[in-house]
């Protein structure tokens, strides 16, 4: 699975730039909120896009060689995995810099909103210098010691909630152009994925159950023979070039 990067913090620094360049608006977080899931939502559209590229042109380029002989489809329709091989082919949609975004939403609303201890015009000039020379540096630690992320029931953890949330729903919500639809790859919403299906409408499929940790990982044979779990997604010809023999396949 290719995983896709969403950069949180860049997000971030083009809501707020484009915040404070806007002379109708007086600056707050909210309305920072407001540009922050307008601009995520655009990077999301955007990724949508190289979605549907790469799966309508990587097979052309970088064929997907190990999954081909792994997966079952790929062989008997003479297709690509990336390419209408198998039925699901999926790409990862990663946000990353949450804990940045999280403590930075948390400074802003408790040092500039909640205590105004600086100033919107004040903050984005120290931004611009890096926070240089003595005001930037005592500005830097008013900034720093608010309620981060990670601290337990902090601003920043709220945030970090509230972002996490935002970020999902608008995955789960999004479709590509094509039609692809982007889901939660995992029960714990862990991780994020776009899954990609060649043909039909898109369901969820009852995936083969797998062995019990609990049960015996191998059968006794009408012969005395010790057999393993049969794995339907092994297709006759790729078991024989691996070399499993017929009562394993």
């Amino acid at each position: 699975m290719d995983v896709i990067k969403v950069s949180l913090p860049r997000i971030f620094d083009i809501a707020l730039r484009e915040m404070l360049a806007d002379a109708d608006v007086k600056p707050c977080v909210e309305e920072l909120w407001t540009r922050f899931t307008k601009h995520q939502q655009a990077a999301l559209e955007t990724v949508a896009l190289g979605i549907d590229y790469q799966f309508e042109h990587m097979h052309e380029v970088f064929p997907e060689i190990v999954l081909d002989l792994l997966c079952h489809g790929p062989i008997e329709k003479g297709l690509d995995a990336s390419h209408g091989g198998v039925e699901y082919y999926t790409f990862g949609v990663d946000a990353a810099g949450l804990a940045t975004v999280a403590d930075s939403f948390a400074a802003l609303q408790e040092k500039v909103d909640m205590q105004h201890r600086l100033s919107w015009p004040e903050l984005l000039a120290h931004l611009d210098t890096d926070w240089a020379g003595p005001a930037g540096e005592i500005a830097r630690l008013t900034m720093k010691y608010s309620g981060r992320f990670g601290n337990g029931e902090s601003i920043g953890d709220a945030w970090a909630v509230r972002i996490a949330q935002s970020f999902s729903s608008a995955v789960v919500k999004s479709r590509t152009p094509r039609g692809h639809t982007m889901i939660r790859a995992s029960s714990r919403g862990r991780s994020i994925s776009s899954l990609a299906k060649s043909s039909a409408p898109l369901q969820m499929a009852a995936m083969p159950a797998t062995p019990s940790r609990t049960e015996p990982a191998r059968t006794q044979g009408s012969a005395g023979m010790e057999q393993l779990p049969r794995w339907p997604s092994l297709s006759p010809r790729c078991s024989a070039a691996m070399g499993i023999p017929p009562h394993c396949r």
